[in-house]
């Protein structure tokens, strides 16, 4: 589509929604990028790709340049762990490398059906993730908040008062 299309406008706005949502959920939002560019912007998966790439690019670089100063609030060390990186970052780079030369020469439909099953692998482990947690939470909200010490255990357990049959009994 050409700069006068409406479509590009729209897959722009939604774009710049899935960013926001990408960005404050800590992914790259590729998946997203592709299939707006796709479904919205009207691309073919050959050029969406790279152009989501590009976009990734330029997300990483400004979280990066916005997180690096950045401590945890509790331990006090870096936000981003640069050795983590360096570990990382070379196994991500080839990856990368290999999936532009696929992508060089690969059919279309193939890269479609690798970016669905992808995805479909991607939103599958998110919702069990999200229901892990939610039962997490659901047992979290009904353990009780306190437990109930008995009275002996309060008067220093001797003599006392005690609960015996729903009412207080003395046991001096």
């Amino acid at each position: 589509p050409g700069f006068d299309s409406p479509w590009l406008y729209l897959s722009a706005v939604v774009i710049f929604v899935a960013a926001i949502l990408a960005a404050a959920g800590g992914i790259g939002g590729g998946g997203l990028y592709v299939a707006i560019l796709m479904f919205i912007g009207g691309l073919d998966a050959r050029s969406a790709v790279p152009l989501s790439k590009g976009m990734i690019f330029a997300g990483a670089v400004i979280s990066f340049l916005v997180n690096i100063r950045k401590k945890h609030p509790m331990s006090g060390s870096p936000v981003i762990d640069l050795d983590l990186i360096q570990a990382v970052v070379p196994a991500s780079l080839a990856g990368t490398l290999v999936g532009v030369f696929v992508n060089g020469i690969s059919p279309n439909w193939l890269i479609i059906v690798l970016l669905f099953l992808v995805l479909l692998f991607v939103t599958q482990q998110s919702f069990q993730s999200a229901f892990r947690k939610y039962k997490q939470e659901e047992t979290r909200a009904r353990a009780p908040v306190f437990h109930e010490i008995p009275l002996t255990h309060t008067l220093g357990g001797g003599g006392g008062i005690e609960l015996q049959e729903g009412r207080f009994v003395d046991r001096g």
